[in-house]
Formats: C-alpha cells, sequence, structure tokens
C-alpha cells in the first residue's frame, strides 16, 4: 500500500478520476481487493 502512494508521489500528474489522483484511486482498489481476498479466506 505504502509503494501505491511513493510512485503517487514521483508520479505526479494532473489527471484525476473522480476527483482523486491515480495514486488515491489504486489504494482504494487494493484495499477493496485485499479485503475482499480477506472475507474469501475467513469462510
Amino acid at each position: 500500500m505504502t509503494g501505491v502512494f511513493v510512485v503517487g508521489l514521483l508520479k505526479r500528474r494532473g489527471k484525476t478520476v473522480l476527483r482523486m489522483g491515480n495514486d488515491a484511486l489504486a489504494a482504494i482498489l487494493l484495499f477493496a481487493g485485499r479485503l475482499g481476498l480477506l472475507a474469501r479466506t475467513k469462510e
């Protein structure tokens, strides 16, 4: 997760997605994906 934000700081661009930077969107998707994996392994 930290790596996503470090890459986002190094590659700062003006592009936004849903008023977020690409790094924030990638972090949210990564978090949601890992949360889904955690829920799947709990069963």
